[in-house]
């Protein structure tokens, strides 16, 4: 897709490293804005704020999202484990995954 139309990248310091090894197989290092972006902080893209927010996985540095737009909010998490004494960072932010829930997001439709 990104040979096709040029859109910022957003990730965190070792997500961006793991897709630059994939950019540079397409010939596209250097060609694509990627961002860095840490646990804690929000990226405006239009009319969404996207707040990155700390998961434990087993790849390191790994964040989920809250996608906050006019009609309300959404969580992302992907793929994530709840582990109290990590090996590596901080334990999941579970705070802040229950503020959000006490806001109110979208659940899953049925």
């Amino acid at each position: 897709m990104l040979k096709r139309v040029n859109l910022p990248i957003y990730g965190t310091m070792l997500t961006l490293g793991l897709v630059d090894g994939k950019l540079k197989e397409h010939g596209l290092s250097g060609k694509v804005k990627m961002n860095v972006v840490k646990p804690g902080q929000t990226v405006k893209l239009g009319c969404l704020d996207v707040e990155f927010i700390h998961v434990n996985h087993s790849i390191p540095d790994s964040v989920g999202f809250a996608i906050h737009s006019p009609a309300g909010t959404v969580v992302y998490t992907g793929d994530f484990k709840i582990d109290c004494t990590p090996a590596w960072g901080e334990m999941i932010d579970l705070g802040r995954f229950a503020e959000l829930g006490n806001q109110g997001v979208f659940g899953p439709a049925g």
